[in-house]
C-alpha cells in the first residue's frame, strides 16, 4: 500500500513537473525572442550612430568649405575694387562709369541653373557662362560645378536665349583698348559670382545635413523609448 501511494506520488510529481518544464520552455522562447529583438535594435542603433557620426563629419567639412569660400570672396572683391580704382585713375574716372553703357540693352552672360540630387535630394546651383564666340548657337559652358552636384548642366536652346543682337563683352563699353586693370577687375568679379553660386550650394547642403541629423536623432530616441 505504501509502495502504490509512493508510485502515485511520484507520478503526480512527474506530471506536475512536466507542466513546469512546458512553462519554462515557453518562457525561454519568449526570452530568446526578446533578446533577438534587443540585438536587432542594438545593431540598428549602432548603424544610426555611425550615420550620425558621418553627418557630423560632413557638416564640419561643409562649414570649413563655407568659411574658405567666404574668405576667398572677400579677398577677390577687394582685388576687384582695387583694380577698378586703378583703371579709373589710368583711363579717367569719366571713362569708367555708368554713363558708358545703357542698362536697357544689357543681356546676361551668366545663368544660374538649380538642380536637385536624385539620391540625397540636395538642391545645388550651377553657374553657366555663354560663350561670346558662339553666340549664334547660344551654347552655354559650365564655369563652375559645386561639390554637391557634379552632373553636366543642360545646354540652353536657341529659343531659351535672346535671338536678337549677340551679347557684347562689357569691356567694349569702355573702348577698344582698355586698361589691363579693367580686364583684371572683370575677372575678379566673375570669380565672385562663381563663388556665390558655390556658396549657395554649400549652404543648402548644410541645411540638409542638419535636417537629416535631427530626424535620425529623433528616430533613435523613439526606438530607445519603445525598447524599454
Amino acid at each position: 500500500m505504501f509502495k502504490s501511494d509512493d508510485t502515485v506520488l511520484r507520478k503526480t510529481k512527474f506530471e506536475s513537473g512536466g507542466v513546469s518544464v512546458g512553462h519554462a520552455i515557453s518562457s525561454c522562447s519568449a526570452h530568446w525572442r526578446t533578446q533577438s529583438m534587443r540585438n536587432q535594435l542594438r545593431e540598428m542603433d549602432m548603424t544610426v550612430r555611425q550615420e550620425l557620426d558621418d553627418l557630423v563629419v560632413n557638416y564640419s567639412d561643409t562649414l570649413d568649405k563655407i568659411t574658405e569660400v567666404r574668405q576667398r570672396m572677400h579677398s577677390t572683391l577687394q582685388q576687384g575694387f582695387y583694380h577698378l580704382s586703378k583703371a579709373r585713375i589710368s583711363m579717367g574716372k569719366e571713362q569708367v562709369g555708368t554713363l558708358q553703357f545703357d542698362n536697357r540693352g544689357m543681356k546676361a552672360l551668366a545663368y544660374v541653373k538649380m538642380s536637385e540630387d536624385e539620391d540625397e535630394k540636395v538642391c545645388s546651383f550651377l553657374l553657366e557662362h555663354r560663350q561670346l564666340s558662339q553666340v549664334s548657337k547660344a551654347k552655354l559652358v559650365k564655369s563652375y560645378s559645386s561639390s554637391v552636384d557634379v552632373r553636366d548642366p543642360p545646354v540652353l536652346k536657341d529659343k531659351d536665349v535672346d535671338s536678337g543682337q549677340p551679347p557684347i563683352n562689357p569691356l567694349q563699353w569702355f573702348g577698344v583698348l582698355v586698361s589691363p586693370n579693367l580686364k583684371q577687375c572683370q575677372l575678379n568679379f566673375i570669380n565672385v559670382v562663381q563663388d556665390c553660386s558655390h556658396l549657395a550650394s554649400l549652404q543648402k547642403k548644410v541645411l540638409f545635413i542638419r535636417h537629416k541629423y535631427i530626424s535620425l536623432l529623433q528616430m533613435m530616441q523613439q526606438d530607445g523609448s519603445s525598447s524599454t
